[in-house]
């Protein structure tokens, strides 16, 4: 029966046609089946076919889902493996093929990264072009008898491999379907057969509806051009004859007479139209920017000015060359308050979900390697959302005890009561069937479980998650073939590098579409924003090909149909450019109201950038110079519709800003956080808190009023400085004991015992882990070494309080006046002399090696020695002789000492200050405290990146957004 063809040009009710006889055939109840390219090509036809029941009985399906029913009615035998074990087999059959010596023009073209890669998009189009060995010997590029020999033993090699294993792949799947339905056409039913939204047709495309016409009715729509050079559906029409498929007289759709500027575009785009013909430019627009952000920019004000036209967002479109993410583009529309629809993909581990199954797979079957975060991904995704407290629990439990390894966490999870099934059913899979179904099992039932009430429609992030089970569905026996060779690294990494579609894109209420060129032909909007207009972006270059280099590479098969000779067909980049301008007249064909086309005309340097030969056809059609279009210079910084004068007075005050630096968080709180800080502000503060709010206010929030707990153990840097602490404190009491509070040769013995002491009661309360050794181990020596140095150090001033805590329960906290207090405790209180007045001096030690002279104190920040000393003399009485910071990791002492102390030469000579200097620098941390407390009470905030953690970084980077 004669194949039925409908072409014509974009916009010519093609589609009216198709979808007409699938609701004719539907309703004779013939079971029609719409077969489209895409998933995005069928979500938008069953949602228009649904409108009047038309698919009760009939069904679209994408290509390759209609490639797997007529396998399975013709019978093709063997599993079918997916992309992760076809690109083992090339990559076993590239390393045995250089092992055993058998390339020799190809051996070094072998060894680079991506020729598996190369090779395997050949061996794919060996069944897409239906080609014989002798057809691709002829047309590897390189003129090289020898090379093109090596390149048909790589393909022959693959595809012995797959009959070997009795496996096949999609393509060799549909070649093989076709020579069955080649031999018995009866093996199809009859149901009727629409192919719709095909710009272009491979080889075994074209032979498998030529061969289905033989048995059914087959209706294919074509886009044609009639006033153009040849495009690629006019090959695809030849193809349809060259295979047989008795195409009858092609129902021509003639588009309605052009209205208005974009709909004589489409028509005139590419033809013989004469320069300067189109003279209403009615709902086109042009417009040039400098400099990526400013072209950023122009396309977010087009976006804003649709919208203020009347256009809903959903129905603007904004054309890139690539549909994926662009955070500048998306950024400015979200700051205008527009939302973003794209295709969005991840890596498999990269998602929630993902990651959660990836860990189950690497407990099961590689738990040597398997890390308590990997248990804590699958506990927490198969506790779902009522049992988080319990997750919480455990990993608080593994993280302080320094717990590494999977198994430590789901023994806790066991105990808890929760459920190891999965992962003992991973562990006695024994072939590939139940590998899939098990792992597909338990994918399903972590998505499940993420659901807050089972029967509730699934939500997007759902919907995400759905994404994540079918790739694992799909994957499932490719990844068991890797696992049988014992390779369970090899297939957790296989596993982890899927990528999932987590978003296709699709229509969203309120959301612009992000998409390319070739999905627009799917879609009619309203409104079209089209970027990339640069030569080699759009159109873009042709994609060169290692093998066959300028032939067509794209399953043309023009070899296959014997007209290799015929230059009509042309060579794979002149195809190339062909479709890439049916893609730029699809621009225009399925804007309803409105194209603006936005171009970069020069980078962020300066420098030109060559624009588009489309831009020119469209200049050409307009009778229009480059230079006479609208223009926006580099150096803006905000998006501005020309329509709202509310958005061009914000560009006007934000371009009258200076600089780009970000904002400062505000100086004062909100109202709210005001009365938080004050509810929370402890009356008694110490200085080390003060300290942390003079160094930065925002880190001050973080650790002092937020104060979030810790999930890791203590870090060993903390743990050795407690240690070191503790270990200090003991050696010197037993100075303060058996002497006369300095280190003598007399006490060193007991002290040293204290210092172990010290250490070993510490050991109790360490994590049995290698860190927590380490660090006790270091506290010793630094201890040891701190002891030493000490002993023989001319400063010989006794020390006499140890760990002076005031402002508890027995002493009274330091007064600074208008009701500060703080409270405090002293390493070290040392004193001179005895009488009414004896000399004071204190001690805070320090485990690292950052001490401050006394000159830095106020750049620095630092606050506890002055006012440890301030604290010394109000509540113990004498008169100030010095402070210091103490390193025990250098031994080194610095901060500022009376001239004519004793021992006073002994020490650097900047830190030797007069009883007038050293009160001055009391007086200056005593105004220092007062004023960060009134800070602190008013809600001063504001953050200072350039001393938080002494200028080491952000402390809490999730708080503090500006520096960002």
């Amino acid at each position: 029966m004669p194949l039925e063809l409908v072409t014509g040009p974009a916009n010519a009710s093609k589609a009216g046609v198709v979808l007409g006889s699938f609701r004719k055939e539907a309703e004779a109840g013939n079971a029609p089946v719409l077969v489209v390219p895409t998933t995005a090509d069928r979500d938008v036809y069953e949602a228009e076919l649904l409108e009047g029941g038309a698919l009760i009985g009939g069904k679209v399906v994408t290509w390759e889902r209609f490639v797997r029913d007529l396998a399975r009615r013709t019978a093709v035998e063997g599993r079918v493996v997916g992309p992760i074990r076809r690109g083992l087999i090339v990559r076993e059959i590239v390393r045995g093929a250089l092992s055993e010596g058998r390339l020799v023009e190809l051996a070094s073209s072998a060894q680079a990264p991506g020729f598996p890669e190369a090779l395997e998009r050949l061996v794919l189009e060996h069944s897409r072009a239906l080609m014989t060995d002798q057809q691709l010997h002829d047309l590897p590029a390189g003129g090289s008898t020898r090379r093109a020999g090596e390149t048909v033993s790589l393909v022959r090699d693959y595809f012995n491999h797959l009959d070997s294993e009795g496996i096949l792949d999609r393509d060799l799947q549909a070649r093989l379907a076709l020579d069955a339905l080649r031999k018995d056409p009866a093996l199809w039913s009859g149901e009727p057969v629409l192919l719709y939204g095909f710009a272009d047709l491979t080889a075994l495309q074209a032979a498998t509806v030529a061969a289905l016409a033989a048995c059914a009715d087959v209706t294919v729509s074509l886009p044609t051009e009639v006033h153009r050079p040849v495009g690629v559906a006019d090959i695809a029409i030849a193809r349809l004859d060259a295979a047989g498929a008795g195409v009858g007289a092609p129902i021509n759709c003639e588009p309605e007479s052009p209205n208005g500027a974009i709909e004589l575009i489409a028509a005139e785009l590419f033809a013989d139209a004469e320069g300067g013909s189109i003279t209403d430019h009615h709902g086109v627009d042009i417009a040039t920017a400098s400099g990526t952000r400013a072209t950023a920019e122009l396309a977010v004000g087009k976006v804003l000015d649709h919208i203020a036209s009347g256009i809903p967002a959903d129905r603007v479109v904004i054309v890139r060359a690539d549909a994926g993410a662009d955070p500048l583009l998306e950024g400015l529309l979200r700051d205008a308050g527009v939302s973003v629809a794209r295709p969005e993909s991840a890596l498999f581990a990269a998602t929630t979900l993902g990651r959660a199954i990836a860990s189950l797979c690497r407990a099961a079957f590689d738990p040597q390697n398997a890390t308590a975060d990997d248990g804590l991904a699958w506990v927490r995704a198969a506790a779902g959302p009522h049992a988080i407290a319990t997750v919480d629990s455990i990993e608080a439990d593994v993280r302080v005890r320094g717990l590494s390894k999977a198994k430590d966490v789901l023994v806790r999870w066991k105990d808890a009561g929760g459920s190891l099934e999965p992962l003992d059913a991973l562990r006695k899979v024994t072939n590939s069937a139940d590998f899939a179904d098990v792992l597909a099992g338990a994918a399903d039932e972590l998505m499940q479980a993420a659901l807050e009430k089972q029967g509730v429609r699934m939500k997007r992030d759902s919907l995400f998650d759905a994404s994540v089970v079918s790739a694992v569905t799909k994957a499932g026996n490719d990844l068991w073939d890797i696992l049988d060779r014992d390779d369970a690294s090899a297939m957790l990494s296989e596993l982890s590098a899927l990528q999932v579609d987590i978003d296709t894109g699709a229509p969203r209420p309120n959301a612009v579409q992000f998409t390319d060129s070739s999905s627009i032909r799917a879609r009619t909007v309203d409104a079209i924003v089209v970027l990339g207009l640069e030569q080699g972006v759009f159109p873009a270059a042709p994609p060169p090909d290692p093998f066959l280099g300028d032939t067509p590479a794209d399953s043309l098969g023009e070899l296959a149909l014997n007209e290799s000779d015929d230059s009509r067909w042309g060579s794979a980049a002149a195809r190339h450019g062909a479709g890439e301008r049916e893609r730029f007249i699809a621009c225009f064909a399925r804007a309803r109201k409105a194209v603006s086309l936005v171009v970069r005309v020069a980078d962020d340097g300066g420098g030109e950038v060559a624009s588009s030969v489309f831009l020119d056809e469209v200049l050409r059609l307009f009778g229009l110079e480059l230079g006479s279009v609208e223009h926006r210079p580099a150096g803006s910084v905000a998006p501005a519709s020309q329509s709202s004068p509310e958005r061009a007075s914000l560009r006007a005050t934000a371009l009258s800003l200076s600089g780009s630096n970000p904002p400062q968080l505000p100086e004062e709180l909100s109202k709210a956080a005001r009365q938080c800080v004050e509810d929370e502000y402890e009356s008694v503060v110490s200085p080390s808190r003060l300290e942390a709010y003079c160094e930065c206010p925002i880190s001050w929030l973080g650790g002092n009023v937020l104060d979030p707990e810790d999930m890791e153990p203590e870090g060993e840097p903390t743990f050795r400085g407690t240690t070191v602490h503790l270990a200090l404190q003991k050696a010197i009491q037993v100075a303060i004991d058996e002497g006369d509070g300095t280190v003598s040769e007399g006490i060193m013995d007991s002290a040293r015992s204290a210092i172990r002491e010290a250490i070993k009661e510490r050991s109790v309360e360490a994590a049995d882990t290698l860190a927590a050794k380490v660090a006790l181990q270091r506290s010793e020596t630094m201890a040891m070494q701190w002891l030493d140095a000490e002993l023989a150090r001319e400063w010989k001033v006794p020390a006499k309080h140890l760990e002076f805590e005031f402002g508890g329960k027995d002493i009274a906290p330091l007064d600074l006046g208008d009701g500060i207090q703080l409270r405090g405790t002293v390493d070290r209180i040392d004193i001179l002399g005895g009488g009414e007045e004896p000399r004071l001096v204190v001690r805070d030690y320090k485990s690292g090696g950052s001490i401050w002279a006394q000159a830095a104190w106020e750049n620095k920040r630092r606050l506890q020695a002055p006012l440890y000393l301030l604290a010394a003399i109000q509540l113990l009485g004498g008169k100030p002789a010095g402070a210091f910071y103490d390193s025990v990791k250098t031994r080194k002492l610095r901060g500022a000492i009376v001239d004519g102390t004793p021992g006073a030469g002994s020490l650097t000579s900047t830190d030797v200050v007069t009883e007038e200097e050293l009160q001055a620098l009391i007086n200056s941390a005593k105004e220092r405290a007062r004023s960060a407390v009134r800070g602190i009470r008013k809600g001063f905030l504001s953050s200072d990146p350039d001393h938080c953690s002494g200028g080491y970084g952000c402390r809490y980077p999730w708080l503090c957004r500006p520096d960002r």
